[in-house]
Formats: structure tokens, C-alpha cells, sequence
């Protein structure tokens, strides 16, 4: 006499509350007693118990297990399945932590939206162009001055959207002038071709600073220097350096 070896399935095994669920079962073995614990608080001794409905909140995705026990003169056989269930009426919100900033702005984004839907994002620039992701919790990075409309898609049972919109304020033109290459101890002129700008700061990469817009300065000791200029936009206060 064998031993029973026990197989299950279900229609579906995951899908919106309420989800009504109906069993096949495929024991090998020759079992003679059944017992299903249907997750749901209701068991059977059937070979095939009835159809069964199974909810979730609304605000949560529910976990069923099924588990069925076979026996026979020879022993036993058992096996444990789940069933998801997810809730109705799926709903889409945007969390943004920041929604104006200067140019590149960094916007980390978070969907508040119903637990276990399936999100999509879109973000749409000043000039149409339309970037996306799948992930929850993207970061996204602006880098056109203007309106960014962001939008939220949450689905699996229905579909919804949520729209934000962040305004990326443009940095300034910072522009400068040099001879590249001079003499040691030769006086060099820095023209500032930057507009409507202020906080002017020069680097000249050998420790030196200033904050003069158009400043002269020497290089006592030869060699490659990188120079960085800085500056503040007088419209929004926006840095930008080159």
C-alpha cells in the first residue's frame, strides 16, 4: 500500500478583495482521510472542500496559508500553499520631500499609495520630454530650469493618479576669460563674463581666493592650476560655477 503524497492548487493564488477561491486536488497514494485548514478560519474533511472567500483591509495586503493533511494505513502526507489578497479600490499619492529648488535639483519621491499596487512614475519636463520609473521610492534629477509635472500610477485592483508639480529655479551663467598660458611671477587678468550675478568667488588653485569680479593675480611658483569660479544668481540666489 502506498504511501500518500499529497498536491493541491487553486484557480487563482493571488487577486482583489474579496477574492473567492475555488480547490483541486491531485493526492497521489491512495489517501483515505482528508483535512484542509483553509487559512480563513474554516477547515474541511472533504477531498475537495468548497469554494471559499478570503478579504483583506483596505489598507493591507493579507497572506493565507492553505495547508491539506492525507493519511492512509501507511502514514501520512502534508503540504502548505498561500493565497494573496489585495485590497479594493486602489488608491495613488505622491509624497515629495522638496518641490522647488535650484537647477540640478534632486527630488526624492515617495508613493503613499495603496499597499501592493503596482506603481508607475512619469516625470514630464518644461520641454515635454518624459522620463519614468518603476521603483516605489525613486530619486529623480532635474536638471531643466521650469514646471516638472510628476505623475503617480497605482494599479492592480483599479487604477489611480496622483499628480505633483516641482518648480526648478534656473542657475546663472558663469562664464570667465585667462590666457591659458604665462610666464612665472606674470601678472594675469581674469575677465568675468558672468550676468546678473553676486557671492562672487574665485578659486585659483594654489590656495588663493578672492571675491573681486574681475581680480588681477601672480603665480609665484610654476606649474598647472585649476581655476574655479563661483557664483549666486540675484534673481533666486542659485549657485553655479565653472
Amino acid at each position: 500500500h502506498p504511501y500518500p503524497v499529497v498536491d493541491f492548487g487553486f484557480n487563482v493564488d493571488e487577486g482583489c478583495s474579496p477574492l473567492l477561491i475555488e480547490f483541486g486536488n491531485a493526492t497521489l497514494g491512495n489517501p483515505e482521510n482528508w483535512f484542509w485548514d483553509l487559512g480563513n478560519g474554516m477547515t474541511s474533511t472533504d477531498s475537495v472542500p468548497m469554494p471559499q472567500l478570503y478579504t483583506t483591509p483596505t489598507d493591507s495586503v493579507s497572506i493565507y496559508s492553505v495547508e491539506l493533511i492525507s493519511t492512509n494505513a501507511c502514514g501520512a502526507d502534508t503540504l502548505t500553499q498561500t493565497i494573496t489578497v489585495y485590497p479594493p479600490d486602489v488608491t495613488a499619492f505622491i509624497q515629495l520631500d522638496t518641490i522647488t529648488g535650484c537647477q540640478p535639483l534632486t527630488v526624492p519621491a515617495h508613493s503613499i499609495s495603496t499597499p501592493g499596487a503596482i506603481i508607475g512614475w512619469q516625470v514630464i519636463g518644461p520641454d515635454g520630454q518624459v522620463t519614468g520609473s518603476t521603483e516605489t521610492n525613486p530619486v529623480f534629477i532635474l536638471d531643466q530650469p521650469g514646471i516638472h509635472t510628476i505623475i503617480l500610477t497605482a494599479a492592480r485592483c483599479g487604477m489611480d493618479f496622483d499628480t505633483a508639480y516641482v518648480d526648478v529655479l534656473p542657475a546663472p551663467i558663469v562664464d570667465f576669460v585667462i590666457d591659458h598660458v604665462i610666464c612665472q611671477d606674470e601678472t594675469l587678468q581674469f575677465e568675468n563674463l558672468s550676468q546678473d550675478v553676486t557671492g562672487v568667488l574665485w578659486d585659483f588653485g594654489d590656495g588663493g581666493q578672492t571675491t573681486v569680479f574681475n581680480p588681477i593675480y601672480t603665480y609665484p611658483i610654476p606649474g598647472v592650476y585649476m581655476v574655479t569660479l563661483t557664483a549666486n544668481s540675484l534673481v533666486n540666489n542659485c549657485p553655479n560655477s565653472k
